[in-house]
Formats: C-alpha cells, structure tokens, sequence
C-alpha cells in the first residue's frame, strides 16, 4: 500500500529498492504498487468492486523508463482462474518504443492458448500516451494513442466478466532484472482508467 499514492488527480504506483516478504514467504528486493477492481485479497468470497464484460476501456498513462521495470494494464476473471486473460499493454522499462499485447485463454479441449503481438512506435516513456481495448462479442481490438494496434477474433476473445489491474512489477522472467542504471523510486502514472459498457 506504500507504493500506491492519489496526488493531484493522478494515481502514482510506485517502485523502491526496499525488501519484502512476500504472501509466499520469500524475501523480495523490490516493493512497487499495484490496484485492481477486483476482490479483496483478504475476503476471495468477495465479489469485484467492478467487472465488465464488453464495452471499450481507455487509459491515459506515463510509464517509467529503465531495465527491469514493467508497467501493466491487464484484465482477469472474478473467478480465481488465471484465464482468460487480456493484457492491454505490458511495457518494458528497457524498451518504452516497444508495447506487447496478449490474450490467454483456454480453448475447448481444456488446452492453454496465447496469442500475442507486438507494437513499435514512439518511446512511450515520454509523455502521455492513451491505450484501449474495444470488446466486442466476436473481437478484441487494441489502440495507441487512438491508432488500431491488433486485433483477435473468435474463440479466443473472452465471454465472460473481467475485472481492471494496473501494477507497476520489478524484475521477472521477461523485462529481467534493474541495472545499476535503473533510477528509483519508479514511477508509472495513471491519469484515467475509464469504461464504457457494451451490450
């Protein structure tokens, strides 16, 4: 909760070099912010604080720039599954030209499929840059800065409620570990999340 601050209309989800013990026990190096519409973490029974199932959502952000950092917009199930799953954006501190986009889900045999893409354009760490996502019944499409990025349709776009994470994530497999160069604290920015509802 340190790392999450509303100051002057602008959500700040912050990173600091700072360890933690994480819910699985582990000692972490990092601490960063994350929120979510979701349940809380303490009552699963709960239901989200807000689910939506189509419509379009948009977001005005400024991300970080630096190695390790990994700034998120993501949607997930209200059920405790991890998919399916839309990643509006994911970033990588060391490359802020570069936006992934995915979609996870599970097909009708019961196997786990991904597809994802790749956007390169402007270095996003310099400014505000907005993302959506349209969800349709049939099709998922994706926009930077108000742009169609990519687009899936069929069995992979999802039919039931998802709920809004943004997180600012230190390290990992992909966007790898912070450098001595990487400058904390981190900043990733939010503006606005809005929704507007489909049918």
């Amino acid at each position: 909760p340190d790392q999450v601050e509303l100051a002057d209309g602008t959500l700040r989800l912050g990173a600091v070099r700072r360890p933690i013990v994480g819910s699985d026990g582990i000692t972490y190096a990092y601490r960063s912010g994350m929120v979510t519409t979701g349940r809380s973490s303490s009552d699963r029974r709960s239901k989200p604080k807000f689910a939506f199932r189509f419509g379009y959502l948009e977001a005005r952000v400024r991300v970080p720039k630096g190695d390790g950092l990994w700034p998120a917009l993501w949607l997930l199930p209200p059920t405790n599954r991890s998919r399916p799953e839309v990643d509006v954006f994911e970033i990588r501190g060391s490359q802020t030209n570069k936006l992934s986009m995915h979609v996870h889900a599970t097909n009708a045999g019961g196997q786990r499929i991904s597809l994802g893409e790749h956007w390169t354009g402007q270095d996003l760490a310099v400014g505000w840059h907005t993302f959506g996502l349209d969800w349709q019944a049939e099709s998922l499409t994706w926009f930077v800065d108000g742009v169609q990025a990519w687009e899936v349709t069929g069995e992979m776009v999802p039919a039931e409620p998802l709920y809004i994470v943004a997180n600012l994530a230190v390290g990992g497999d992909w966007p790898g570990p912070p450098t001595p160069e990487t400058r904390f604290p981190a900043t990733f920015e939010v503006d606005y999340v809005r929704v507007w509802p489909g049918r």
